[in-house]
């Protein structure tokens, strides 16, 4: 009588062990390195970005359209502008997107039992930080931060 289990069986437990940890590994290393309760939106954009973005649309129509070196030195300036708009934009709706959601932690505390209000008190704390930092060349921000409960 066989005693060992068939290799398929093997190769499934082992796969199964190896899945297991590395999903515990990564929980575990994920909540101590990764920051919490962070907006996760993408960086604010510099001026290398814009000017990038309007290289690339101007490539991008320059092969589409066939367009001549006058055309392109006319056009770069006007997709230059575009870009900054169209990212300053961006940028505007990303701070209003993320002072919403800071304002609605003030509307989450009645309905939390003390120990959640000050995780929550701390989590916007952390937002504020956040946003204040990544959205200082926007605006001041006047939201006041409430007293601990």
């Amino acid at each position: 009588m066989k005693t060992s289990l068939p290799t398929y069986w093997k190769i499934y437990g082992a796969l199964l062990a190896i899945f297991v940890s590395g999903s515990t590994l990564g929980y575990v290393t994920g909540h101590r390195m990764v920051p919490q309760g962070l907006p996760l939106a993408p960086p604010l954009v510099e001026d290398d970005a814009t000017a990038e973005w309007a290289e690339k649309a101007l490539n991008g129509l320059e092969g589409t359209l066939g367009l001549t070196e006058e055309q392109v030195t006319t056009l770069r300036p006007v997709l230059e502008r575009t870009g900054k708009n169209v990212f300053r934009q961006r940028d505007r709706a990303l701070f209003q997107i993320s002072l919403e959601v800071l304002a609605v932690h003030d509307e989450l505390l009645p309905y939390l039992d003390p120990e959640q209000q000050k995780k929550l008190v701390k989590s916007k704390e952390n937002m504020h930080l956040t946003i204040e930092s990544r959205f200082k060349s926007l605006i001041d921000l006047p939201v006041s931060l409430p007293e601990e409960p």
